[in-house]
Order: C-alpha cells, then structure tokens, then sequence
C-alpha cells in the first residue's frame, strides 16, 4: 500500500493546439528568415545548403519563397497580423511564385531535367509544370496560359484592374523617361504634359467631363497634414470608360448648375492648392493641471458611499484635462439611481471646485460607475495637438473635424459625413463660437476648395466674417437676417438638383457619384450659423421647413448643416429640428430644461464652461464629455491672411440671393427685387380687402418686420394706400374693404352713433 502511495507519475507535456499553432507559426518566420538571409548571405555553410535546397525545389523563382513563409507565419498569429497578411495576398504571391518557375522551366527541351537537378530554371517543380503544358497545349500554349496567369495574380496581389494597372505602367514609363531626361514619343509627351493642370483647367475637365475615346481622366487630389502640395493630377489609363453612364453623366453637367463653379471667373493663374502648413498654429501649452490629491479623494468617494450604506470598490482612475474620472464598482443588489442621487453629498465631501460633480451610471461598455471630479485648474487644450495627432492623420474622411480631448486625454475626432448635422447649443461664454472655430479649422486644413465649400451664417458679426473672402466660400459671410432664409433655400435645390443628377448616373450618394464620374465632380457643403435664434425671428415657417428638408433628404447629396444657438427653447428648436438633426453638442446651460431640449437628458447644467462639452453622436445613447480645442485670434488671422494670399479668388454662386428679400422695401424696385410672397399678398389684399401688418403674419405665416416690408412695398406699386394712423390702409386696386371690429372708429357707422367703440375693440374676431 505504501508502495502504490509513493509511486511517481510520469511526466506529461499537455499542450493547448494554439500553442502547437505558434510553435509551428514561429518555425515558418525561422525558416522563412533563414532562406531570405541564404540569398543575402551565400558564402556561409548553412546558407548554401539552404539556397541550394530552395533553388532544387523551384529554380530560379526561389527568390519569393521567404517572403511566402515569413506572410505565412504573421497569417497565422492573430495578434501580430499586418493588413497585408491575409489569404488573397498569399494565394495570389504563390501562384505567381509557381507560374514564374513554370516559365522559367517551358523553353528548356533535352536539358530540362539536368537544368532542374542544378538547380536553374524553375527547379523541379518548373519541370513538371513545363512538361504538362509542353505535352498537352505546346510550348506556344503553355507560353500563353504562363503570362495570362502570371497577370491574373498580379492583378489579385495588387488589388487593382486591368486599365488602372496599364495606367500606372505608362505613368511609371513617363516619370522614368522625365528623370532620365529621355524624350518620349508624341502620345506619351502629351500624357506627361497632362499629369499635372492648373485648377482652373481642372475644373474645366470636371464640368465637361470630356472623356477621350482611349483614356479615363481621374482628378485625384492629393492630401497632407504637413501643409506638403496637393496637387490635382490627371492620370491617364488606355482603357475606355468604365461605367456605361458616363456619358449620360456628362449630358447630365452640361445642363445643369449642380456643379456651382465657373472657372472662367476664378482667378487661380496656373497654381497648385497647398494646404496650409501646420507651422501656422500655436504649439501646445504646458500640462499645468492640478488634479489635488488623487489617492486621497479616492478614500473620500470610498468612505462617503460606505456612509450610506454602498459598499463599492475604486477600479481605475481617468485624467482629463478638466475632469478627473473616479471607476467604482459597487457591490451587487445595489441600486444605480441610490448612487446618483449622492451627488451632492460627493461634491459637498470632495470640496468641488465649482459645487458639483458629474456621476455617469453606468460607463458605457463596462460594469463600473463614473464620478467626474472638476479638477483644481485645468489644462488648455490646444488645436494642433489634437490636429496632428494619429488620430486625425489615420482619419480618410476629408469632413473629419476635432472635437477635444475626452475624459481620460485621448484625442476625439468625428467626421461631419457620420453626423451628417449638427445641433451645437450652449449659453454665452461657454465655448460655442471657439468649437466653430475649431470646426473651420479643421476642413480648411483638410480640404481644398475644390473638396468643399462653405456657406457661413453670422448675424452677430463677430466670428464667421473672419472667414471672409477665403477661396472655400459659396457667398459672402451673411450676415443679413433676411437673406438667410434665401441661403437654405438655394440649399434646398442645390439637393434637389444634386439627387437629379445621382438619379441619371443611378449612384446612391455623392461618393459614388464622383467615384462613377472618376473625379471630384460635386463638392461638400457645409452650412454654419452662428445664431438659429436669429434667423428664426425673421421668418420661422420658411426656415423650419427648408432645415427640416435639408435634415431629412441632403446628406446623402454632401450637404451638411451645424446650427448653433444660445437659446435652446422649444420656439427656436422645435421638435421637427431635433428629429432631423441627430447629432447634438451641448456646452454649458443655464438650466435643467435646456439641457433635455439639447440633449434630452439632464446634466449640461453641471458643465464648467470654456470648451466643457457633453457631444451626443447619432449612434450613441449617452452623450460623452469632451474638453473642446482653444483656437486664438492670431490662429484665425495668420490662417485667413494665408488663405486670401494662396492666390486663389474667390467664385460666389450668384443664384444664392436672387430672390434674396430686399432689405429697404422702398423705391418702386423691380419685381426682382420684391419679396417672394409679394404676389400671393397682392392676391390676398385685393381678395379680402384688409391691408395690415398683423392681417399678413397671420395669413402669410412671417415674421412681423417681414410683413411690415411687404406692405411698403404694396404701397409703393400703388396697390394700398399710405398708413393713417388707426385708421386701415385704402385698397387702391380691386376689392371691397372688410372692415373688422379693429378699423371701427365713431365715424364708420353715422347711423349708429351711441355705438361704443370701446366695447366694439374687445368683441373683435381678429
């Protein structure tokens, strides 16, 4: 029994089957390291017996076995796998490996076999390829079948087409001829003499999209964030034009003013676009946070739970530049609504900087509860920090914007094309106009004006004219009330116009609608407004309904709005806006209430201010804080003086405002010049016989000073007559006067003279 008791057990090696998959993956990189060194390094004995080895087996074409062994090792440890190691790349490279030695090996005859044995060729595996193909389709067959696969693996390894693959051939042979300062023949001359245009002839070559019978024209705008050249080239492809709507597409753009560019008014004088230089911008500002006693409030959140009765658990610790994020994770059975209700005894325990603090329950994609401290002082987040960060250069949308840094540091970037609009509220001071700023920012340094344009809405004057006169702008900086409401009109037939033109070329959005033109035929818009609150004074029927269509139907034309506004009232965002607008960034408000009208949550009330943000994304159901980007007066002047000096004018789209309203209403004008519902008032005067200020906003649906411009304007075409006093305005033309309770004075009724007038005011219908 003591025997059996002390009796060893042998010893087992039990392995998992992915660690035989990494033993055997690592054995692959060995090896395929080994063999690549073999070729390098030939002199040493190991080396020579390998490079012997591998030429036996393949020949000549033993030269892409390495890099087969070494994609197939990184393939196979997930972890470590590149993009470029996957199943097509290593299929394609062995098949082209294999048909290279099969070439090799096809014009060998009586030797072939002794060529094998000494490794030339294609080794022995050339020699069994050749032999199949040379006794079953000839040499000559053989020779055919070789090269059509050695270009189908090509093509599959490279990822492109047969015409673009031609393209980049002729344009290599152009770019090899031009250093080597060989001169090439006629044809070839004149693609290396089209590689580069000036913009001006671009977008010429856009409007026409004048496609050769032999070649396919792609405007292909390179961009950088190092201020390097984007230069528009066109590079030539001997293909004919891929999609059979090309032409249609080019019918299309030449009757109609999608497109809102004419080259012949742009004075850009044979230049290049460079983007602006990142030099331009102010480095970042030192670290100067104080966070206080990070282990120490710890303890306090710990003990101040536990005094309620919570048991919870601190987790982790997040450092942002104006609040720190205290992770706890309390104990199961306790209620999440318990914890937030302690918001105040937090702040109060903490000793809060500004008497509050944030708590979020929970933290989205984890099990914890997040307690947002403001921190003692904050940091400065500056816009080049976040601007050149990996973030934004691995970003490929040219609409990406910069948002801030979240609560634990990390740079945010969002793109405008995911928003696709944007509510932006907050209360003065707050951070507003500097996020517009930031905004602006952002896609001036990402885009040419060719990629984008911008229609900028300022009725306060102060900071979109800035921007005036940039080569990015549709318009002049509007800052007119009454033509604001013209702006989002002629957005709404820009889309309209826009979705003809996708119907005809069947693409689905503007992306694939330019990709189908091959080339940036229609660019994005995008439409600011500094203040909606404004605009909807002026007239809120209008521009409810154009924004509410905008919101609807023109993100998939490219056009995309930001509204922003101090007063988050539901008269101002109405219900219909917040529907359509998804997107939403709330700063710091003055109540409860305007944070559910913005956000539809509480909490933006608990904001500190200056670039402190709650950004809700459309596909988000909590909103994420941010700490938004300082832009500098300096920024803004060194960016927009380089801008205007860039030698690119500006092009205005004239249609904008021609049936802008007219700012005087006086002086007999033409109908041009008259108000759009000019006519449906004259109608509605002559039909009822009432001619008055408050008749007119009731029956017309405008604002009050819209409708006092429109009866000038009446007045001045002879149609009613002068104001006198009380008393209603005469009907010159047509109609018989109504005369409501209002227009009653002692004289109207002579045969009725005890008639109180007093009493008859009060009785009124209108």
């Amino acid at each position: 029994m003591s025997a059996k008791r002390g009796r060893k057990k042998k010893f087992k090696l039990n392995f998992d089957t992915g660690i035989f998959k990494s033993f055997f993956a690592i054995g692959l990189f060995i090896f395929g390291a080994l063999a690549l060194i073999s070729f390098i390094a030939p002199d040493y004995s190991l080396n020579r017996q390998i490079n012997a080895a591998l030429r036996h087996f393949m020949g000549f074409a033993a030269v892409f076995i390495p890099f087969i062994l070494i994609l197939l090792s990184l393939f196979m440890i997930q972890a470590l796998r590149p993009k470029f190691a996957n199943v097509k790349v290593l299929t394609s490279l062995s098949g082209l490996t294999v048909s290279i030695a099969g070439l090799f090996h096809l014009f060998y005859s009586d030797t072939a076999l002794e060529m094998a044995e000494e490794g030339y060729g294609g080794g022995f595996v050339g020699y069994e390829i050749s032999q199949l193909l040379r006794n079953t389709v000839s040499v000559y067959g053989g020779f055919v079948i070789l090269i059509g696969s050695i270009l189908i693996f090509s093509l599959i390894l490279f990822n492109t087409s047969l015409d673009s693959f031609l393209g980049k051939i002729s344009a290599l042979k152009t770019f090899v001829a031009e250093k080597l300062h060989v001169k090439l023949p006629s044809r070839s001359k004149a693609l290396k003499d089209a590689s580069v245009l000036p913009l001006e002839q671009s977008i010429q070559t856009q409007q026409s999209l004048a496609f050769a019978p032999k070649e396919d024209l792609s405007l292909l705008p390179a961009t950088s964030l190092e201020g390097k050249k984007a230069k528009i080239e066109v590079i030539p492809t001997m293909s004919e034009p891929q999609n059979e709507n090309v032409d249609s597409i080019a019918a299309t753009l030449e009757g109609s003013s999608a497109v809102n560019f004419n080259p012949s008014s742009l004075p850009y004088n044979n230049k290049v676009w460079e983007l602006p230089p990142v030099e331009l911008l102010n480095e970042p500002l030192p670290d100067t946070v104080d966070r206080g006693d990070v282990k120490q409030r710890e303890q306090i959140i710990i003990n101040t739970l536990k005094s309620f009765g919570i048991n919870a658990q601190m987790k982790g610790t997040s450092y942002g530049p104006t609040v720190t994020r205290y992770a706890i994770f309390a104990e199961q059975g306790t209620k999440i609504t318990k914890i937030a209700s302690l918001q105040y005894d937090l702040a109060l325990a903490l000793a809060s900087p500004t008497g509050s603090v944030r708590i979020e329950a929970p933290m989205p994609g984890t099990h914890f509860i997040g307690i947002e401290v403001p921190n003692n002082t904050r940091t400065t987040v500056s816009f080049k920090e976040v601007f050149v960060s990996d973030v934004m250069k691995n970003s490929k949308s040219p609409l990406s914007v910069v948002l801030g840094k979240d609560v634990g540091g990390a740079p945010l970037i969002y793109s405008i094309s995911k928003m696709p609009h944007l509510l932006v509220a907050g209360a003065t001071g707050s951070g507003k106009s500097v996020f517009l700023h930031s905004l602006m920012f952002s896609l001036l340094y990402k885009c040419s004006p060719l990629e984008c344009k911008f229609l900028l809405i300022d009725p306060k004057r102060v900071e979109l004219v800035h921007y005036a006169d940039i080569p990015h702008l549709l318009s002049p900086v509007v800052t007119d009330v009454d033509k604001a409401a013209s702006v989002f009109k002629w957005a709404v037939g820009e889309m309209e116009k826009r979705y003809k033109l996708f119907e005809s070329a069947r693409a689905r959005n503007i992306e694939s609608y330019n990709e189908k033109a091959g080339f940036q035929a229609l660019s994005y818009i995008v439409i600011i407004v500094d203040e909606l609150g404004e605009i909807m004074v002026s007239d809120p029927a209008a521009v409810e309904k154009n924004i509410i269509r905008l919101g609807q139907l023109a993100r998939a034309t490219g056009i995309h709005l930001v509204l922003t506004t101090q007063r988050p009232s539901t008269n101002i965002v109405t219900g219909l806006i917040k529907a359509n607008i998804p997107c939403r960034i709330a700063f710091n408000v003055t109540s409860n209430t305007d944070s559910r009208v913005v956000i539809d949550q509480p909490g933006a009330e608990k904001l500190m201010g200056k670039g402190d943000m709650l950004f809700v994304p459309p596909d988000a159901a909590k909103p994420t804080r941010i700490q938004g980007v300082m832009i500098w007066e300096d920024e803004i002047s060194r960016l927009v003086n380089y801008l205007k000096n860039s030698g690119f004018g500006t092009s205005y789209e004239d249609s904008i405002f021609d049936k802008a309203p007219s700012n005087s209403g006086m002086g007999g004008s033409s109908s041009g010049d008259k108000d759009d519902l000019f006519d449906e008032a004259s109608d509605l005067v002559q039909s009822t016989g009432r001619a008055s200020a408050t008749f007119l906003q009731r029956r017309l649906s405008i604002g009050y000073s819209r409708a006092a411009r429109i009866l000038d304007e009446l007045e001045d075409a002879g149609i009613i007559g002068p104001a006198r006093g009380s008393k209603p305005r005469e009907i010159l033309i047509g109609g018989t006067p109504i005369l409501s309770a209002d227009d009653i004075d002692d004289n109207t009724f002579p045969i009725a003279p005890s008639l109180d007038n007093e009493n008859s005011k009060s009785n009124s219908f209108f």
